[in-house]
């Protein structure tokens, strides 16, 4: 892990992008459910530099996608062979660092130390989260080439054509949407993401698909409107609401006024046992706090910080949907 000295002249300020999550559970629970999250060993390459031990800038993630169908034996063996996808990601270095007034082994200084280390932990989780939103709400190219929000992508085994982009909303008024205008939305997403699904033949239950959504939105209104679908039971006297309780509701509160992404919302399908819209390597993954007291008799302080190395690629279209709600 390199010392925080090392990394002093290359640190940047990392825009944070606040995400606001309305069922209570932690942003680090996110991770997992919107990429593919790989350790070291998993990740193609060696992880060091032999001669200088230094992290490769790029690191490449293979994926191994295997479609197997069941077919009639018609008297011989037509083989069915995995698709191997390559993609590289640029590995980026994040720091957490505070400066203490010199004396760390006072028993203030201890309690400080181990308050660091709590709170660190909390922010590169929390932090990894958002890094990865942010990286798929800005539409980066998939493993194929086309963007992550396209309306023509393909299939990777039958090469038919699929879209997982929206540009067309039944709203009376775009900007102030209700409950049923919402469930028809999300009622369509729910069925072009059924279509899409990277397996062609299987059968799918409708009623876990509503289960397993995420709803990211950017604006005020679709926030408002998509909270009230989570949490009104009943559309009206005699209809049930079909997505109450079932979805989960993320506001991203930065400021996307008078661009192409302030009208518009995602919708990710977090089946437990499904594919990804990116990959995610821990190429050097947070560890315990670092003291550094190289400057401590001219600063009077001791530099407490904590560092990481991660790798992030987009990799599937066919678990998200992006709908950009028009005028």
């Amino acid at each position: 892990m390199a010392p925080i000295g090392s990394i002093q002249s290359s640190q940047r300020i990392v825009r944070t992008i606040a995400l606001d999550v309305y069922d209570k559970e932690e942003q680090s629970s996110l991770l997992p459910l919107m990429a593919r999250v790989d350790s070291g060993s998993q990740i193609v390459g060696s992880l060091n530099d032999t001669k200088t031990g230094a992290v490769p800038k790029v690191f490449e993630f293979e994926t191994e996608t295997l479609l197997l169908q069941m077919r009639e034996w018609l008297g011989n063996r037509l083989l069915q062979v995995p698709g191997l996808e390559t993609m590289k990601g640029d590995v980026r270095w994040y720091e957490a660092s505070i400066g203490v007034e010199t004396g760390l082994a006072t028993e203030r200084g201890r309690g400080l130390m181990q308050r660091f280390a709590t709170s660190s932990a909390a922010a590169f989780a929390r932090g990894k989260a958002q890094w990865v939103y942010e990286f798929l709400r800005d539409n980066p190219p998939v493993y194929s080439g086309q963007d992550l929000y396209s309306t023509s992508h393909q299939h990777l085994g039958s090469q038919a054509e699929f879209s997982n982009l929206l540009q067309n909303s039944t709203r009376q008024t775009r900007t102030s949407p209700t409950v049923s205008e919402l469930r028809d939305e999300v009622d369509e997403v729910s069925r072009l993401l059924i279509r899409n699904s990277i397996l062609q033949n299987t059968l799918q239950e409708t009623d876990k698909v509503s289960g397993e959504l995420v709803v990211f939105v950017r604006s005020g209104y679709n926030h408002v409107g998509f909270d009230r679908l989570r949490s009104q039971k009943m559309l009206s006297e005699f209809e049930e609401n079909p997505y109450y309780k079932s979805i989960r509701v993320i506001r991203d509160v930065a400021d996307h006024s008078g661009t192409s992404l302030e009208h518009s919302y995602d919708v990710f399908w977090m089946n437990p046992d499904g594919v990804r819209p990116a990959v995610f390597g821990e190429v050097r993954n947070f560890i315990a706090p670092e003291i550094d007291e190289s400057d401590r008799f001219n600063t009077r302080k001791t530099k407490l910080g904590s560092s990481a190395a991660y790798a992030l690629a987009a990799w599937l279209p066919h678990p998200v949907v992006r709908r950009e709600v028009q005028a």
